[in-house]
C-alpha cells in the first residue's frame, strides 16, 4: 500500500523512508534481504495544505474500488471525508483506479488472501470514518460530546466492535489511578 502523498512543493513525497536490499546467489535465486524503514515526517498525515493530498492510498480506494467492495467499505467520494480536505486531487500522469488494481494484484502476489485484503481495506476506510467524528463541549461542562455518531457507527461496522463501546472509550475513557480505575471526561480538544 502506498505511504506517499502528493503536495504542492513536489508530485509526490514519503511520509518515510524505505532501503530495501535483495540478496541472490550465484544462480539469480533470492536468498535473502533486508528492509529498513524510517520516519521522515510526521505532519501532514491528516491535515493537507490547499490543493495537497495525503496518503495516495485512500485516493486509489475511493477511484479504484468495484462498487460492491465500496458498498462493503461504506465508502463514500472523497469529498466526504475531512482527512481529504483538498478532496479528490489527481497526480498528473498517474491514475488512482489503474494504481489501486495494481497495488491489490501485488499484495495478492506477495501472498494476502482475498480476506485479508479485505481486512486492509476495512481498516483504510476506518481511518476515513474516524476523520469524519466531531466533538463538541457539552453546556455548562468541559466534557466533549459526539452529537452525530453516523462516522462512529461506521467505523465500528468495519471494525466489528460495539459503538457504544468505543464512544464510552473515546469520551470517557479508563484511566488507572493508583491501584484504581477510574472514567475520565475528556475535553473536545483531547
Amino acid at each position: 500500500m502506498d505511504g506517499t502523498r502528493s503536495l504542492t512543493r513536489g508530485s509526490t513525497l514519503a511520509n518515510r523512508g524505505k532501503f530495501i536490499r535483495i540478496n541472490f546467489d550465484v544462480a539469480g535465486y533470492i536468498v535473502g534481504a533486508n528492509i529498513e524503514t524510517y520516519l521522515l515526517e510526521k505532519s501532514r498525515a491528516t491535515r493537507q495544505a490547499k490543493d495537497e493530498r495525503t496518503f495516495h492510498i485512500f485516493y486509489q480506494l475511493l477511484c479504484g474500488a468495484s462498487e460492491e467492495t465500496r458498498a462493503d467499505l461504506l465508502l463514500g467520494t472523497a469529498d466526504e471525508y475531512r482527512f481529504l480536505s483538498g478532496g479528490s486531487i489527481p497526480v498528473p500522469g498517474q491514475s488512482d483506479s489503474e494504481n489501486f488494481t495494481q497495488t491489490m494484484d501485488s499484495m495478492a502476489i506477495m501472498g494476502f488472501t482475498p480476506e485479508e485484503l479485505l481486512s486492509m481495506l476495512k481498516v483504510i476506510s476506518s481511518v476515513l470514518q474516524f476523520g469524519n467524528i466531531s466533538f463538541m463541549k457539552e453546556k455548562n461542562q468541559d466534557q466533549a460530546s459526539m452529537p452525530d455518531n453516523t462516522a462512529a457507527q461506521k467505523l465500528c461496522h468495519l471494525l466489528g466492535i460495539n459503538v457504544l463501546e468505543f464512544t464510552r472509550a473515546i469520551l470517557t475513557p479508563r484511566i488507572k489511578v493508583g491501584r484504581e480505575y477510574v472514567q475520565k471526561a475528556q475535553t473536545k480538544e483531547q
